[in-house]
């Protein structure tokens, strides 16, 4: 059983078409210790659940996803 809290944070990305959500949904839904997530092309925002620290996060989506504009992180 695992005793890692997780949060939920609010990531600004540059999301320019489908592609990028698709892109974006395929590194969430494969990372481990993210137990939700919803890629927003509308508001340019991916909303994830995870026990990873954001800067892990960041790292998935701008290496894996090459994706991330990083202007706004917040903890929901």
């Amino acid at each position: 059983m695992s005793t890692e809290a997780e949060t939920t944070v609010e990531l600004a990305v540059e999301l320019s078409c489908q592609k990028c959500v698709d892109k974006t949904n395929t590194v969430l839904s494969k990372a481990e210790k993210v137990s939700d997530f919803k890629v927003d092309l509308k508001t340019q925002s991916v909303l994830v659940t995870s026990s990873l620290p954001s800067t892990q996060l960041i790292d998935l989506i701008e290496n894996k996803g090459n994706l991330f504009r990083g202007m706004d992180i917040k903890t929901v």
